[in-house]
């Protein structure tokens, strides 16, 4: 049997597993059975199978748009991008990524390749605004399987990265979408986001990582619809990261806490979230050691679905915040979406249009000072 396949039925026997565990849990009086049917539903997670028919072809270096390089596809314009596209790359040297691109100015889109290297998987840094698009790609690494470092408004979509050493990392790469990656078997974080602000994390899955999603230095980010489950740590977990809306996210046995807010976390709202069976030993799924975090949408009056509410009253939150959800669920949640890739991407645009012009407006206000000063 393939590697690939023991993965597969492992993941699949471990779910199994733990939905009989959920019928046993779930038969005393106080949890009726329409919950139980409702948190069935949640667990539905297959590991695909890498892709096949792939040419194959050499590691890809990319540096000051030097596409021409390879003969890809395409002119490099946002109507007609250069095409990196059903590839079979092995990177056999320790440390060298699969796919490297730095220093573009021009339209890209990495798709339906298949990436097996011993050092990272897809690097992409100092790109310019909006010109790049990773798209179902199959990543395996021994290192992180794809970093961004630099590069505005970018998408990364319905990506599978198995057994990395980190899923995704991004630093300074305001206004990103990240939409339906699966990140599975990573020894490190799913994804961490390093100063960068107003992305959008929807639709992906985490199982077996250290920390499913870590916003690090991040803030104004919408993290909606993702699945956490069976994470080292944390499903979901904030450190200086601020105003950020985490909404509709599934947060299942995760060994600690379904969602883990830190002392600089400030101004966050968290609701209609699902958590089960989060740190088990406590007496609380999430914690709260942040300020001014709110625990329920303000505009609805509604919470979370905490599989172990008691049914009445209020939700404590652990942690020296004393934090509470008021207003706690009685069902699980239905997710209606954000709209679609482009809508998501022109809205992220607009907002760093808008930062680039308040930048320009206030640089000239203070030369102008300056001359009247002189």
């Amino acid at each position: 049997m393939s590697k690939k396949n023991k993965n597969r039925n492992k993941i699949l026997a471990a779910l199994s597993f733990f939905l009989i565990l959920m019928s046993f849990a779930y038969t005393n009086s106080n949890v009726s059975a329409t919950k139980m049917e409702q948190t069935k539903t949640l667990i539905s997670i297959e590991v695909p199978p890498p892709p096949s028919g792939l040419v194959n072809h050499t590691t890809i270096n990319v540096i000051n748009d030097n596409f021409t390089d390879y003969s890809f596809p395409g002119s490099g314009t946002k109507e007609d991008p250069y095409l990196i596209q059903n590839l079979n790359i092995n990177s056999e040297q320790f440390g060298i990524p699969g796919i490297y691109i730095e220093d573009s100015k021009k339209y890209f889109t990495i798709q339906n390749c298949y990436v097996n290297a011993r050092g990272p998987g897809i690097t992409i840094k100092k790109v310019n605004d909006g010109v790049c698009r990773v798209i179902n790609n199959y990543i395996t690494c021994l290192g992180i399987g794809l970093e961004v470092r630099f590069g505005f408004n970018l998408l990364i979509e319905g990506n599978n990265i198995i057994n990395v050493n980190q899923g995704i990392y991004l630093e300074a790469a305001d206004g990103s979408v990240i939409l339906e990656n699966l990140i599975y078997e990573s020894f490190m974080d799913g994804i961490s986001f390093y100063q960068t602000d107003n992305c959008k994390i929807v639709n992906n899955t985490f199982v077996e990582t250290r920390i499913g999603i870590s916003l690090g230095t991040a803030s104004d980010c919408i993290v909606a619809n993702n699945t956490c489950i069976d994470n080292a740590e944390y499903g979901i977990k904030l450190l200086d990261a601020q105003n950020n809306d985490l909404m509709y996210n599934t947060l299942v046995s995760n060994i600690e806490y379904g969602i883990y807010l830190r002392d600089i976390a400030s101004k966050n709202k968290i609701h209609h979230n699902v958590f089960i069976d989060n740190n088990v030993l406590g007496s609380s799924q999430a914690e709260d050691e942040g300020t001014s975090n709110i625990w329920y949408d303000d505009d609805s009056n509604e919470g979370n679905y905490w599989e172990d509410w008691s049914g009445s009253g209020s939700y404590q939150i652990g942690g020296p915040a004393n934090s509470e959800d008021l207003y706690p669920l009685n069902a699980i949640p239905v997710f209606t979406g954000l709209g679609n890739v482009e809508e998501l991407l022109e809205e992220e645009a607009s907002v760093s249009i808008y930062v680039v012009l308040s930048i320009g407006v206030l640089a000239l206000s203070l030369r102008f000072r300056r001359k009247r000063k002189n």
